[in-house]
């Protein structure tokens, strides 16, 4: 993958029509991604409020990577400032998948962190 950004790409592709049983797990994740992204607005009161909660900041950690490699030719995980600290916010992000999700799917989002940091060579054990 050339960035970050390309990663959520693929994993919203190949999550679409992941299915088990009948439930459609695949459709609704990426469709509360899409929506978390293209509203500016929170749904007052609804799990959707904990959705764009978490896709923000995976996309935050994605965009931070994607401009310090833009910006400084090197990793985010290679910085000996900036590397502790997004390293702290992708296990942070980890860390709030245990709480409300609503229709997303947090292993495959815990998943996509964690390829995220390896990409930003940054070990999150």
């Amino acid at each position: 993958m050339d960035n970050c950004r390309s990663m959520i790409v693929a994993m919203l592709l190949e999550t679409r029509g992941r299915d088990f049983k009948g439930n459609g797990w695949g459709t609704r994740h990426v469709e509360a991604w899409h929506e978390a992204v293209s509203t500016w607005h929170e749904a007052k009161g609804s799990k959707h409020q904990f959705e764009r909660a978490i896709v923000l900041a995976v996309e935050a950690l994605a965009g931070f990577a994607d401009a310090h490699r833009s910006a400084y030719g090197s990793e985010i995980g290679d910085d000996g400032v900036l590397g502790d600290h997004w390293t702290d916010a992708a296990k942070a992000a980890i860390g709030m998948l245990n709480g409300e999700e609503g229709r997303l799917d947090c292993g495959t989002i815990d998943g996509l962190i964690r390829k995220l940091a390896k990409r930003a060579n940054v070990d999150l054990e």
